[in-house]
């Protein structure tokens, strides 16, 4: 059955009455590490996506990316033409990031 199913029919361990309680009273990413045991695939999504912090930082990153490419000399460019740009900014910045990650990991294996 899919598990996604599972979750809406109440099938399992989501039709308990402990579950049924638990999602009044508990955070859904608890009550999903608790009684998602059937649906496991299901569980990993969910659990990854209610854990993350809600926050509009990352918004507020790439607009103040945006205001770094959309100057005043710059304000002759095309909406689309600055999207593309700050899409490679924020990878390259991505990948540098990897990059430092990856030389520090490399170099703690070498101090051991």
């Amino acid at each position: 059955m899919n598990q996604l199913l599972l979750y809406r029919d109440k099938v399992d361990s989501f039709g308990t009455p402990l579950a049924q309680a638990a999602i009044l009273k508990t955070n859904l990413a608890e009550l999903w590490i608790n009684y998602g045991c059937y649906a496991p695939q299901l569980q990993r999504i969910t659990i990854k996506v209610l854990s993350q912090p809600t926050s509009s930082s990352n918004c507020e990153r790439n607009w103040s990316t945006f205001s770094l490419i959309h100057t005043k000399k710059r304000n002759m460019l095309k909406h689309k033409k600055i999207q593309k740009l700050v899409y490679v900014h924020y990878n390259m910045r991505l990948k540098l990031r990897h990059m430092r990650r990856k030389s520090a990991q490399k170099s703690e294996m070498s101090e051991l």
